[in-house]
């Protein structure tokens, strides 16, 4: 008798699976995986688990360390196809990318020009020197689907394809600047468009040395001629982390010798505040304030050291 019976439940077992299958209630013995459950047409829907997914995945080629809730500090290895999973899970967030240790190819360099890009917005990624020009087709992603404000460091080894989509994301108010931080390395700035000022508190922040504003610290060409002027006149030509300069986006830029024929001076220059731009800033000095950007070595092509949750 109990043969039989066990027979009966054996033979019903694959019509309770048939079921069962397609209201997803079948799982295999193994934890909490789930098999495929087949459908009337013969196609499989994989069901997903019903699990939190991390703040960061694991398993990428990135370090990344928690500045506060809301600000994250990233130093990647390589531009990998896994940066956008990445950029989703960090959407919202200030975000500060060290790009000082990478290098990438044309292709890499698009995709992660696509990553910042708002969507449906028809830009094209000019590469400068012996690149060409590319048309790079962007897809669709829902405006939530970006960190609020992005800061990028980079330097020598990142020149070429990387540093010309940069160049382009900062022309488009996608990322907030572009720096070459480095011990031994004279700090290179390039100030955001219509922002002038700004690169030089990103100096500061970084604690960066440079030799002059009219050198390599700051080349001439994206330097607006009044905040030269007024560095020179506070005698901040030759600067370094033990005299970092000072000069505010609201601090006014006047020339006392510049006088109009009624003997007044010119009206101060002045510079709106950026909220996404004040973010950033705080941000890079609790970076600072925590020595990650000068110990490349604890971090460089390691795995992830923390995930932190979504502020």
């Amino acid at each position: 008798m109990r043969g039989r019976a066990q027979g009966l439940i054996g033979s019903l077992l694959p019509c309770l699976a048939v079921l069962l299958a397609p209201l997803g209630l079948l799982q295999s013995a193994q934890g909490n995986s789930v098999i495929p459950a087949p459908e009337a047409n013969g196609a499989s829907e994989t069901i997903r688990e019903q699990r939190p997914a991390p703040a960061v995945p694991a398993g990428y080629r990135f370090g990344v360390a928690a500045i506060d809730t809301k600000a994250l500090y990233i130093r990647l290895a390589d531009l990998s196809s896994d940066l956008p999973k990445l950029v989703r899970h960090l959407s919202g967030n200030t975000l500060v990318l060290d790009l000082r240790f990478v290098t990438a190819t044309l292709g890499e360099a698009e995709a992660f020009l696509r990553l910042f890009s708002p969507p449906a917005d028809p830009l094209r990624l000019e590469i400068r020197g012996d690149w060409p020009t590319t048309a790079v087709p962007l897809p669709e992603i829902p405006a939530d689907g970006h960190p609020e404000a992005v800061f990028v460091l980079v330097n020598q080894t990142t020149a070429g394809p990387i540093e010309a989509a940069l160049d382009l994301l900062q022309a488009r108010h996608r990322v907030l600047g572009i720096g070459l931080v480095t011990a031994g390395e004279t700090a290179r700035y390039q100030p955001l468009p219509d922002r002038p000022g700004h690169e030089v508190r990103i100096a500061e922040a970084l604690g960066a040395e440079g030799r002059s504003l009219h050198g390599r610290g700051f080349q001439p060409h994206l330097v607006p001629s009044e905040l030269t002027a007024e560095a020179d006149r506070r005698g901040y030509a030759s600067w370094s982390a033990g005299s970092p300069l000072r000069l505010h986006p609201q601090t006014p830029l006047t020339d006392p010798d510049a006088t109009e024929d009624n003997g007044t001076e010119d009206p101060p220059v002045t510079y709106p505040t950026d909220p996404a731009l004040e973010k950033a800033w705080h941000t890079l000095l609790a970076l600072r304030a925590t020595g990650l950007l000068s110990r490349p070595e604890e971090i460089r092509d390691s795995a992830v050291e923390s995930s932190p949750g979504p502020g």
